[in-house]
Parts: structure tokens; sequence; C-alpha cells
């Protein structure tokens, strides 16, 4: 069954909302505040396709940059007689800052979607007016405050993951750049060739420092925040000859890292939750002007 998303449940509660009264018994006091209404939830749905917009992005990188990747050729026969080579590489690492560019676009994306979220919920929050998610995550993280309403209670449920994407959009934007770098890598032991890509990853958790300087950059022995694995299997003959009949090798994300396209479509689902889960409240709460205090 298909999952619901943000677009769907917008689509209904705007077919909802064209039903709804105005007056003293409605959250719209009038035709003009619906209106607001409607274009506050408009432009969260437009921020929330501009994030959509920077994953596809990245995902369509980080297919390009395969595609472009060199064939296993590169360290064939016909260069290297397999009788005269034991082993042999061909490394390719370079700057993959696009994929940071998009990944801050994507954050603020987020984040002003949430804004407008969090704005368009006040309605039903007595004696609350936000423009930003801040003001509910504060309220929701305060033990004393035992307010309900629209917004309150959904930021609630996701305070976790609201608190986590501040804190990462804040440095990222505001504190530090992440560097992050791309490549490839062709191996040959003996007679077998393997082609290997460098995974684009950025730290899981908000870094609260990203050291970048010329000599960090060139004393890495391997891409940052990434871990080599490699295997090998060989057998001896009776005459004493090796032979290698078989080699792996592949990059990973090392703990505390997370490969860019993971990271980015992990928060998109939260935003798409979020969205869902408080346009299902509103709907729940039938329009009806009863926000507590």
């Amino acid at each position: 069954m298909k999952t619901e998303t943000a677009i769907d449940k917008l689509d209904q509660y705007f077919v909802l909302m064209d039903a709804a009264t105005v007056g003293e018994q409605s959250v719209f006091a009038n035709n003009q505040a619906k209106e607001w209404h409607e274009s506050i939830l408009t432009y969260a749905m437009r921020k929330y396709r501009a994030a959509s917009y920077h994953l596809e992005n990245v995902t369509r990188l980080i297919v390009e940059r395969r595609a472009d990747s060199p064939c296993t050729d590169i360290l064939d026969d016909v260069a290297f007689p397999h009788d005269k080579i034991v082993e042999a590489s061909v490394i390719c690492r370079y700057d993959a800052d696009t994929f940071i560019y998009e990944l801050a676009a994507f954050l603020e994306a987020i984040k002003s979607s949430l804004d407008f979220l969090a704005t368009a919920s006040c309605v039903y929050l007595r004696g609350v007016t936000a423009d930003s998610i801040r003001t509910l995550i504060r309220l929701a993280e305060n033990p004393q405050d035992n307010r309900r309403g629209i917004g309150f209670e959904a930021t609630k449920r996701h305070l976790a993951w609201l608190k986590q994407l501040r804190d990462y959009r804040h440095h990222l934007v505001h504190r530090m750049v992440i560097c992050t770098s791309a490549g490839h890598e062709v191996h040959r032991k003996g007679a077998i060739v393997r082609a290997i890509q460098h995974p684009v990853v950025v730290p899981e958790s908000t870094p609260s420092y990203y050291p970048d300087t010329r000599r960090t950059r060139t004393m890495e022995e391997h891409p940052r925040g990434l871990t080599f694995r490699s295997s090998m299997a060989a057998v001896t003959y009776a005459d004493g000859t090796e032979e290698i009949v078989d080699f792996s090798a592949e990059y990973k994300a090392a703990s505390g890292f997370i490969p860019i396209e993971e990271f980015m479509t992990r928060h998109f689902r939260n935003l798409d939750c979020f969205f869902v889960e408080l346009l299902n409240d509103v709907i729940s709460a039938g329009f009806q002007n009863r926000s507590g205090g």
C-alpha cells in the first residue's frame, strides 16, 4: 500500500479547509485569516519541494560520478602481463564540495519548511505567536509547560529529531564548512582486477569542529570518514608457485559518518512524517477553535 506523503495530505487538507467555516467557533476568524493560513502552508510545501530538489541533485551527482569512473581494463594484461606483476593500483581522489553546497541548501529548506509549519500551527495555540520552529521546540523542552495544542503535540513527538536538525544546520551554515571528497580506485593483485568507489560521507551527528588545513589534507592516508577493507584468497601449487584467485576491496563510512544520500534521505523522511502528522492533528481537530492554554 502506498505510504501517504506530505503532498497527498496537504491536498486532502485543502479540500477540507475549503469547506471549513469562519467565525467565532472556527480557528479562522474570517476569510482573510483562512487565506493567510493556506498561504503559510503552501510556503511550507514549496520549501518541502526545495528539500526534495536538493536530495535529487545529490542522487544525480552520485550516479554521474559512478558513470565517470574508470573501467577495470585500465590495469589489464595489455599494459601489465600478469606473470610480470604482483600488484598495482590507480587511485583518484578529489574534493566534492558540490555535495556540501547541496546539503547546506537542503538543510536550510527543511528548516524553512518547519518554520512555516510552526507559524501555521499557532492558530491552535492560545497565546503563542511563532515564526520559527524554535518557539515550539522551547515550549516542548520545558517540563513545566503542560500546554496542549496542534503543532505542539507533533513537536513533542519529534523533538529529538528537530533538535538534531536545528543543531546540525546551525553549525553547517554559521560555524564551519564541512569538506568532503569523492574518488575511485582500481586495484590489481595478480590477474584479479577490482574497481571501487569512494562513498561521499558526512558526520552523522553535529560536529563541533571540522579541521580543514593544508596539513590535515596532505597527511590523510585515507579519505576522511572512510574505512578501507580488503580481502584476498590465494593458492600455492605443488611446484611452489602461488596464485591469487580472489580479491575484494571496498570503502565504507567510518564510525560517526554516513553516506550523504542516506543522511539526506533520513532527514527528508522525518520532515515528511512531521508534515503528515501535523496535518493529521489539524484535520482531527475539525478546524474548531478549542485550543488549550
